[in-house]
């Protein structure tokens, strides 16, 4: 994201199923000091443009062909979208915009980044401030969206540590199922 020039508090948008890839997305915005937001998978392009214009994206990042076939068709009416990045497609053939990536390539573009800078974005985050946007389906209309501050989400990491208890701990043999889209408040 540096090395592309995104700007803070603007959005990264992520619309896919979950994945790793889709929560490394979406905390990595929140790091750079940006807004995330999830888009979902089901949303028409029109309620994505108005979804990537109202949050004011700058990037936008996808899990398939499909996905990313939908933001091309409204790219040319996001003018502040400066990179789109699908990650679970390793090539993207037919698509010449040079805002595309495939994650590997998007990925190679932070090699250079000093940790120092990273740490000065994330230095920056302030209670109160907005860490993400949970838009609505739409389903009604425009999808509508919500802010939750910094402070909100690391209120509610910390209660499910109360709600599971203090002496809950993980290993490599434990998993998490996530079945509830991320886009969704109650998935994210």
């Amino acid at each position: 994201m540096h090395a592309l020039g995104i700007n803070e508090r603007k959005a990264m948008n992520v619309m896919g199923y979950n994945h790793p890839h889709w929560v490394i997305a979406f905390m990595g915005g929140i790091l750079y000091n940006c807004v995330a937001s999830g888009i979902y998978s089901t949303n028409t392009s029109e309620a994505c443009q108005y979804q990537a214009e109202h949050s004011e994206a700058e990037i936008i990042v996808v899990d398939t062909v499909a996905n990313l076939k939908k933001i091309e068709s409204i790219l040319h009416k996001l003018p502040l979208v400066k990179a789109v990045v699908c990650f679970a497609e390793e090539k993207l053939e037919g698509f010449s915009d040079s805002r595309f990536y495939t994650w590997r390539s998007f990925m190679q573009l932070g090699k250079d980044v000093k940790m120092e800078v990273i740490n000065e974005k994330m230095n920056k985050q302030k209670a109160g401030k907005c860490a993400c946007l949970i838009y609505t389906s739409g389903t009604t209309g425009m999808p509508k969206g919500v802010m939750l501050s910094h402070d909100n989400m690391t209120s509610n990491s910390m209660m499910n540590k109360v709600v599971l208890g203090q002496s809950v701990q993980y290993d490599s043999e434990d998993r998490i199922v996530s079945y509830l889209p991320l886009s969704h408040i109650a998935g994210l």
